[in-house]
């Protein structure tokens, strides 16, 4: 999303029009079926799908880390799901146990580091900077969150919709 907003900036600035425009004029001279458009599109599709790919290994734990959180996951027996389609809440405090043990020993060191750079932002009163990296780290290490209960969650075969609607209540999100 961020490369796209990028792009249809730099081709404001260059050409004087956005991305908007360059899709109007794509149906306005019937170019949907050229070669080259298409080629073009089969590259950017293939990009993202390898940043997509890059995105999900760097927030992902390791194989043996994973491997060991299955087991801990498996250990907790079938998953407890009320008629409401939420885990208990004793299920569900288990599992944000192993899901916090997992995320803090994958963020560890690397959050160390981030505090490092941060506290220098902070020491030179840089405050675009360290706000700049705060939400960097923030969205990492959510990212690095969500990666893990995806994991820990497929293992116990509990749906998305089932962990997401848990997490809400639970979590007393709106």
């Amino acid at each position: 999303m961020v490369e796209m907003q990028k792009t249809s900036d730099e081709l404001l600035i260059l050409h004087g029009c956005g991305s908007d425009t360059l899709v109007r004029g794509l149906t306005i001279y019937d170019l949907h079926g050229n070669q080259e458009i298409e080629s073009w599109k089969q590259i950017l599709i293939a990009q993202q799908e390898s940043d997509a790919a890059k995105l999900k290994a760097s927030v992902s734990p390791s194989a043996e880390d994973q491997k060991e959180m299955i087991k801990d996951a498996i250990a907790l027996g079938k998953p407890q799901i009320k008629s409401d389609q939420t885990l208990t809440f004793d299920f569900f405090l288990e599992t944000a146990c192993i899901v916090t043990k997992y995320v803090t020993r994958f963020t560890n060191e690397k959050m160390a580091e981030m505090a490092k750079t941060r506290r220098v932002y902070a020491k030179n009163e840089d405050n675009v900077q360290w706000s700049k990296i705060v939400s960097e780290h923030v969205n990492w290490e959510q990212m690095v969150q969500a990666r893990v209960m995806e994991i820990l969650y497929e293992a116990l075969d509990i749906k998305k919709p089932v962990y997401e609607k848990t997490n809400k209540i639970y979590m007393m999100e709106p």
